[in-house]
């Protein structure tokens, strides 16, 4: 109707031919061919008066308005939730055929350790499909992770840190708004690591959570920082069947290990007969396929982490080396931060592509096989002696000592006061043993019946090359002369003593005013010895012992009308506080710098020490493309303490960019179609 108005007062026509086409199941016989005719031309009203006719009626015979559903091409979830499934489509249809998206969409995952490893594979199975994703994490985020770490960003370490499982859960919902993530602060119990009275309740719920979360979860992934942490956890799986894959980080090095699920069903030889047959020298219920250089083993077969190591869990570590597997000091290599993650990522999808799922056969090269079959033992045991140690220091010590570096000491090579648990009573076979863990650093030390706690000083440098030219003799002098000045000390006479921050070679600092005062009103006295207590430059020598003595003790005043004087005169002979600029331990963007510079100091110090850092930080870099690669490279470079970064590309962010790109994220605040 409409068009034939146009028609008519548009051409002047009163007659036409139309085809009134329609395209039915890809074919057009539907289509019309109509002759029509009308009288003259209609005269043309005013067109403000027109009213337009364009309803058709429906399927009912009623005139009504047409409802197309276009949610499907505006909500940006739905867009995002499309693009990224559309990218694994591709994939299957063009190089995967077997892959089976249902079965890795509908894995449920659970990440114990939120930190450089937990946030790169919680980020690759949002790229592989997987939407249930569980964070389990005790620390927060500190000024030193986002560099690294690629779910976490600045704004995540100010007023102290955000927790890190809750950080990551809530970066993966900003990638990808569709994912079901979680994030639960939860701290694991560790042999070795004593629980006291007043946390057993605590500890026996966290185990029991810990228990509840496996059990609601396919797949576990071990990723925290120390060795004992993964023990129970590694336990837990295996009661219950779940795939575990392990992964650990060292500087040049990285492990990725699958553990074994046992078979729920009787094949073959029994349990026994494997276990037998493994310790025997040969591999049980294994497939041979081919005859090539490997062998298949059963994944029921397959040991964990602590099936072939040679120390049992636990907090104590004798360490040979100089550097424990899974220290934390030890800075891991950036390109082994992306691979070791891609390939636990990886290797979950391998299974899951298999029809056997977690039973899937693992390979073993013909070297081990040939090993295992060796008649003589494999190694000497004249080369294997465990020799007494007497000291030993705890794995938790370094743990404390990197806390501490990073938060407090950071480049101040002042001495540290620590103190060590001394032991006497273990054995007749054993010499004495003095424990260094990590509550050395604290003030006050329950060392318990057994122990007696020692006091010792921690000489701290910043660099390999420090410690090199360090004169240890004279250390041991310096210390021999504070020691033979406490020594001279009369022990039948009662010391007072503070520490003293007055410069002057004469006179002590305001503190002993008030001290003094505290004296005498509370111990009744009318004279006593002081020691001003100072430590200039590593030594004691300036410090100054003094007898004072004054009038008969005062009366003590009204505690409310006491105003306490504790200014003392400055270099202008004026009474003014003392001024301290705390900026460099406030200011977060100046934490940051200094939390990113240290970890590179500490790398090279314990591993490269030619590492040029000003060099490095002074490079320019262009990065060309700002894809799946620029991002990588570019948190890449921010690790490696590079300041200079330009990005060069000519696309925008597209909504299957966020789950594999690094630095973007789905931002639904913003208008898309800008």
């Amino acid at each position: 109707r409409n068009y034939l108005a146009f028609i008519a007062i548009h051409f002047k026509l009163n007659n036409c031919a139309v085809l009134a086409f329609r395209l039915r199941d890809r074919s057009a016989k539907t289509s019309l061919l109509l002759d029509i005719e009308w009288e003259d031309n209609p005269k043309v009203p005013d067109m403000e008066s027109i009213e337009c006719v364009g309803w058709e009626k429906n399927e009912k015979n009623l005139l009504l308005p047409r409802v197309v559903d276009l949610s499907a091409l505006m909500d940006p979830h739905r867009l995002a939730e499309g693009a990224v499934d559309l990218n694994l489509k591709l994939m299957r249809w063009r190089l995967v055929p077997s892959l089976d998206l249902e079965a890795i969409c509908a894995t449920k995952c659970l990440i114990l350790g939120s930190g450089t490893l937990g946030c790169s594979v919680g980020r690759g199975l949002l790229a592989w499909g997987i939407r249930n994703v569980t964070f389990v994490d005790n620390s927060a985020v500190s000024y030193s992770n986002p560099v690294r770490q690629s779910l976490f960003t600045f704004n995540d370490c100010l007023d102290g840190g955000k927790p890190k499982a809750e950080a990551a859960a809530e970066a993966l919902k900003t990638i990808f708004p569709n994912v079901n993530s979680k994030g639960i602060q939860l701290s694991l119990p560790m042999p070795g690591h004593p629980v006291p009275d007043q946390l057993k309740e605590k500890c026996r719920q966290e185990v029991q959570l810990l228990e509840q979360l496996i059990d609601d979860n396919d797949v576990v992934f071990l990723l925290m920082d120390t060795r004992e942490s993964r023990w129970l956890p590694t336990v837990l799986s295996a009661v219950k069947n779940k795939l575990v894959i392990n992964a650990a980080l060292g500087f040049d090095t990285f492990l990725v290990q699958r553990h074994g699920v046992r078979r729920t069903e009787t094949t073959g030889a029994t349990n026994d007969q494997s276990i037998v047959g493994a310790v025997g020298g040969e591999l049980s219920t294994t497939s041979t396929t081919g005859t090539g250089r490997s062998r298949r083993v059963s994944g029921a077969d397959l040991g964990c982490y602590y099936c072939s190591d040679v120390v049992a869990p636990g907090n104590a570590l004798f360490v040979l080396t100089g550097i424990a597997l899974f220290s934390p000091l030890i800075i891991p290599e950036h390109r082994r931060r992306s691979l070791a993650p891609n390939l636990n990522v990886e290797s979950i999808n391998r299974f899951l592509e298999n029809q056997m799922n977690f039973m899937s056969e693992s390979a073993i090269s013909r070297s081990l096989r040939h090993m295992r079959d060796m008649s003589s033992p494999a190694t000497d045991p004249q080369l294997v002696k465990y020799y007494p140690f007497r000291s030993v220091i705890e794995t938790g010590f370094w743990h404390s000592l990197a806390t501490k570096k990073l938060n407090t000491i950071r480049l101040d090579d002042s001495p540290i006061d620590i103190t060590g648990h001394y032991r006497n009573d273990l054995s007749l076979n054993l010499p004495p043993l003095l424990n260094i863990n990590y509550d050395s650093f604290q003030s006050t030390i329950d060392s318990g019946k057994e122990c007696h706690p020692l006091f010792g000083r921690l000489i701290v440098t910043n660099t390999s090359e420090e410690f090199a030219v360090k004169d240890k003799k004279l250390l041991m002098k310096e210390l021999a002369k504070e020691v033979e000045f406490i020594t001279s000390l009369l022990p039948w006479d009662i010391y007072f003593s503070f520490a003293d921050s007055s410069s002057s070679q004469s006179y002590p600092g305001w503190p002993l005013r008030n001290y003094l005062a505290f004296i005498a009103i509370h111990f009744k006295l009318n004279n006593c010895a002081v020691l001003a207590f100072r430590l200039r430059d590593r030594s004691a020598k300036t410090s100054l012992l003094l007898d004072i003595e004054w009038e008969d003790n005062p009366e003590v005043p009204d505690m409310e009308s006491i105003e306490c004087v504790g200014w003392e005169k400055n270099e202008k002979n004026l009474l003014l506080p003392r001024v301290v600029d705390l900026s460099a331990l406030m200011d977060p963007h100046r934490l940051a710098e200094g939390a990113v510079d240290l970890n590179l100091k500490l790398m090279r110090w314990r591993l490269v020490p030619s590492l040029d850092l000003d060099a490095i930080c002074a490079t320019k870099c262009l990065i060309l493309g700002s894809g799946t690669l620029g991002c990588s490279v570019g948190r890449g470079l921010l690790a490696w303490g590079i300041r200079n970064v330009t990005f060069v590309d000519n696309s925008a962010v597209s909504y299957s960019n966020p789950v594999r790109q690094e630095v973007e994220v789905l931002d639904i605040s913003q208008d898309f179609w800008d």
